[in-house]
């Protein structure tokens, strides 16, 4: 039997190619990825019609966007129907701003060739505590002189 994956994105990834880019990502600071393993996609379908007829929910295509507030208790329904049939999923959320945060701290300001650590971890330890506090402190300034350069 084939497994089947389904997987799907929610945030969009932000305009940084554009001039000035926007640090605020048109207000979606976070992108999520996840991916659900479904052994039997008849079985899933059927509890999706079943749940889309229990819910009132129509049309095609879920979006969580029109569920999370009009219909909570279908998704809740469904992470049960995860669980239940114990799916394996995977789920990750980036914090955009953190992600560039890390990029300037890795490519910038501690590139691979620096060499004032006494072994890779101390070099990863402190490059992960300077972007955690550049993240929180940083001024948006700095963000977009570096956005220009990228």
């Amino acid at each position: 039997m084939t497994n089947k994956y389904f997987l799907d994105e929610s945030g969009n990834t932000g305009d940084l190619v554009k001039l000035p880019a926007d640090i605020n990502f048109a207000n979606q600071p976070f992108f999520s990825l996840s991916c659900v393993k479904v052994e039997s996609c008849e079985d899933l379908n059927e509890y999706i019609e079943a749940l889309k007829k229990k819910h009132k929910v129509q049309g095609d295509e879920l979006k969580s966007k029109n569920l999370y507030k009009s219909k909570p208790k279908f998704i809740i329904d469904l992470f049960h129907y995860i669980k239940q049939e114990n799916l394996p999923f995977y789920v990750e959320v980036v914090d955009k701003k953190y992600c560039i945060t890390t990029s300037m701290v890795n490519h910038q300001i501690v590139p691979p060739y620096f060499q004032q650590f006494d072994n890779e971890q101390q070099a990863i330890g402190f490059g992960n505590e300077l972007a955690d506090y550049l993240a929180e402190h940083l001024p948006l300034k700095c963000y977009d002189a570096f956005l220009k350069h990228v």
